[in-house]
């Protein structure tokens, strides 16, 4: 925006810091193996998101209770050639 004719003064505060994956989903692949796109995003989601899957009820307040993984587990790309899900009758590589 700063090379724009008539802007002066231009900055930000951008601040981007959460990684960002693309996931190409052989989508041929999970049908042979019974499995949706949406179950591979939904599976990703509760991994690397912050779903809320229940609620904590105490006489003062409420905790959201958030699955997500260990605290030790890193997201590295590269160390993931593919992700395993488990499937009703097949242990595949996605």
């Amino acid at each position: 925006m700063r090379a724009l004719p008539g802007l002066q003064d231009v900055t930000s505060d951008l601040q981007i810091k959460n990684p960002q994956v693309n996931v190409e989903i052989d989508r041929e692949k999970a049908a042979a193996l019974g499995v949706t796109a949406e179950q591979i995003e939904d599976a990703l989601y509760t991994s690397y998101g912050t779903r809320q899957i229940s609620t904590i009820y105490a006489p003062d307040n409420q905790y959201m209770v958030i699955m997500e993984l260990l605290p030790n587990t890193s997201w590295i790309p590269r160390s993931y050639p593919c992700f395993t899900f488990v499937l009703p009758k097949v242990n595949s590589c996605l």
